[in-house]
């Protein structure tokens, strides 16, 4: 374990000193998205290493250079992330808000991967604090989209939360809520296979009700970088 942990941290390390590298060249560029790319991955190899607080500061220094290029998605990408920061951190109020800042934008410009990706961490969040009736209806919006663009390991994550949420409320509760948000036979559907949810198509217009807003803590969550934003990656960071 200790050669393990020891090999972690050398290829960080080195992945640190390339991207410090990078951002010393696009400076001399004057490649303002550039720049922001390369703090923005600054900030997750931060919080990776729980340097919560140099995380913080390259995500938003990312965010400033984004918001000054009206580059919405890189807005929306760094929002995001700061959730997900937000949530390592305990600050639940703050996750949401971050969270929905992101989902706004990124549904504004049609990005599906990405909306699914927010929508995810949404339910998670809401998992987390018990929250289940709009932990559910995150995860199936969530879960609806990657179902249709064919993202079978991303929805793999949905469909272990509503598993989870299901024995959570029990299957009462679960199907209750499903039935105020699906056609009957979609909700019956998913109760019958709860281990094949990704195979219901279920309808986009069907699960887009309004969610309420509200927190949670960091699970196994989906981050965006720009080395890894391809839809169905298990993390959008």
């Amino acid at each position: 374990m200790r050669h393990v942990s020891s090999t972690l941290s050398s290829r960080a390390k080195a992945a640190e000193q390339r991207l410090q590298a990078a951002l010393a060249i696009v400076e001399e560029l004057g490649d303002r998205s550039g720049v922001a790319s390369s703090y923005h991955e600054l900030g997750f190899l931060a919080q990776v290493r729980g340097d919560y607080d140099a995380a913080e500061q390259r995500y938003q220094d990312s965010l400033a250079i984004d918001e000054e290029l009206g580059n919405r998605s890189g807005v929306a990408r760094s929002y995001h992330q700061l959730g997900m920061l937000a949530q390592d951190r305990g600050d639940y109020d703050a996750a949401d808000q971050r969270y929905q800042t992101a989902l706004a934008i990124l549904k504004e410009l049609g990005e599906q991967a990405s909306t699914a990706s927010t929508l995810s961490e949404l339910g998670i969040l809401h998992t987390r604090q018990s929250q289940f009736a709009d932990a559910i209806r995150f995860q199936l919006q969530s879960l609806a989209i990657r179902t249709e663009l064919g993202l079978a390991h991303a929805a793999a994550i949905d469909m272990q939360m509503l598993r989870e949420q299901r024995t959570a409320v029990g299957d009462k509760q679960f199907l209750n809520i499903l039935q105020a948000d699906l056609d009957a036979d979609i909700a019956a559907a998913i109760m019958r296979t709860p281990s094949r949810l990704t195979k219901v198509r279920c309808r986009w217009d069907a699960i887009t009700k309004p969610c309420t807003q509200r927190r949670q803590p960091h699970c196994g969550s989906q981050s965006m970088s720009m080395a890894n934003t391809r839809p169905g990656c298990g993390r959008w960071r």
